[in-house]
């Protein structure tokens, strides 16, 4: 199930650079390594945000989400990061403005 959340989040995030007005406007003058490389640091930023959320005592997020605050929890969400860039690229590769 946390597999299928990182790819919905991927494309989530790919919508949003693709079709908010002020975003993609911006974002559709750039090249496409520079493209790659935003849409990498945000999904970068999005998964730190829900390992640092994860530490953080009181804090509730969806059960699929909750792992411990240790390294293996850590090595385990670089892994599940390829799949989130995956899922992004994928789906940004698809859409159609």
């Amino acid at each position: 199930m946390k597999e299928a959340i990182l790819l919905l989040v991927g494309g989530i995030v790919s919508f949003v650079f693709r079709f908010l007005p002020f975003l993609s406007v911006k974002f559709d003058a750039l090249e496409s390594k520079v493209k790659q490389a935003i849409m990498a640091g945000v999904l970068l930023v999005v998964m730190a945000g829900v390992f640092g959320l994860n530490c953080i005592s009181g804090v509730s997020l969806p059960v699929d989400l909750v792992m411990a605050c240790d390294k293996p929890s850590a090595l385990s969400l670089a892994s599940m990061f390829i799949l989130l860039v995956v899922g992004n690229q994928s789906t940004y590769s698809i859409i159609k403005k």
